[in-house]
């Protein structure tokens, strides 16, 4: 008998029923979302939150600080930014931030270019003394 039909006539292994589920989750296919719904002795969930891996660049000050206050507040950068963004955005203060946030960012690409401008005179430096060699 060949692998393949082996495969195919493989009966698909027994599992007992759980008897410790927390939570009724019930998969709805038209809106593609999950309803959980609490057993009377669990306290109320707040829902599932569907979250995304991000990465991002901080000043090295201002990474330390936020550290520290994250640190000393048990709570993570992650939650800090997505409170702060939210207030921010409830209070019409989003405004303030942007206009930070874009000189922020024209400071940094100025930076960028000068470190791109000073690695390649220090590029034209090294072969011209290789040439003299």
């Amino acid at each position: 008998m060949k692998a393949i039909d082996r495969l195919k006539n493989r009966k698909p292994q027994e599992v007992p029923e759980q008897s410790d589920i927390v939570l009724d989750a019930v998969f709805d296919s038209n809106s593609q979302t999950t309803k959980v719904s609490n057993l009377p002795s669990q306290p109320p969930v707040r829902g599932l939150i569907e979250t995304t891996k991000t990465s991002i660049r901080l000043e090295k000050e201002l990474y330390h600080e936020i550290e520290m206050f994250c640190t000393d507040k048990n709570i993570t950068k992650e939650t800090l930014f997505e409170a702060l963004f939210i207030q921010a955005r409830n209070n019409r203060q989003l405004e303030a931030a942007v206009d930070d946030a874009t000189q922020r960012r024209a400071d940094r690409k100025a930076a960028g270019k000068t470190r791109t401008q000073m690695t390649h005179a220090a590029n034209l430096n090294n072969q011209n003394a290789d040439s003299r060699v």
